[in-house]
């Protein structure tokens, strides 16, 4: 059986979730863009870390990469802690907040446990593809949200088609 998406998303949350509870806060997983928008501003003032599949797309030439059934599966990790409430709003970027570590301290973190996770070696490449981080796109320049969002994606095999398919891969 296959390697799915859902496993896959519950071994990244699993590897995320217990670094945002040592901070006060929590990881949740997202269905889509308007769940991610509403997650990050439920309860703004704690840190978040919002895990959304992206899609995926086959790898590989015309003619061979359907055969092959490689994907890169792509993924967004959007850490917040709300909006910073101090006069100077970098601030809390660069120097401890309270009790709180520096913001890119927090989101390099998350980036490095994204870097070294370790999926299913069967089904998916390591290491896991890194992309980059960017500030988090509110679309909105009046809208201000102190959140970085690093994107990634990981290799990963599809179950190879024998024959034709009668039902649903699960079944």
């Amino acid at each position: 059986m296959a390697y799915t998406i859902a496993q896959q998303m519950q071994e990244i949350i699993g590897a995320l979730k217990p670094a945002a509870q040592a901070h006060g806060g929590d990881a949740f997983v997202c269905s889509d863009l308007v769940h991610l928008w509403k997650q990050l501003f439920d309860k703004s003032n704690s840190e978040k870390v919002l895990l959304m599949y992206n899609g995926e797309q086959i790898r590989g030439e015309f003619g061979i990469a359907a055969c092959l059934g490689r994907v890169d599966r792509q993924f967004i990790v959007v850490v917040s802690r709300g909006r910073g409430l101090t006069v100077e709003r970098g601030t809390p970027l660069i120097d401890q907040n309270q009790n709180a570590d520096p913001m890119f301290t927090v989101v390099e973190g998350y980036r490095d446990i994204i870097r070294g996770l370790v999926t299913d070696p069967i089904w998916t490449e390591y290491p896991v593809d890194y992309i980059g981080i960017i500030p988090f796109p509110t679309g909105n320049p009046g809208l201000v949200v102190d959140a970085y969002q690093i994107q990634f994606s990981i290799g990963s095999q599809l179950q190879l088609i024998q024959g034709q398919p009668g039902a649903l891969a699960n079944e």
